[in-house]
């Protein structure tokens, strides 16, 4: 079996390894007089957002 050398991170990685560690991964807590409805709406649409992120880093990556 063929033993793999480890890949050296190129500069766009280690930026982001850099911006990883130092970005906010807290939960945002808030108070509103919202319904159900809309807090469902608020939560659907920053998981799109999320979503939508996290396949533009994918496309990012590859390129």
């Amino acid at each position: 079996m063929a033993i793999r050398k480890k890949q050296e991170p190129d500069e766009y990685q280690k930026a982001l390894r850099k911006f990883h560690k130092k970005s906010n991964r807290h939960v945002v807590v808030f108070e509103a007089d919202i319904s159900e409805d809309e807090k469902r709406r608020i939560f659907s649409d920053a998981d799109h957002l999320r979503q939508c992120g996290n396949e533009l880093l994918g496309i990012m990556e590859r390129n």
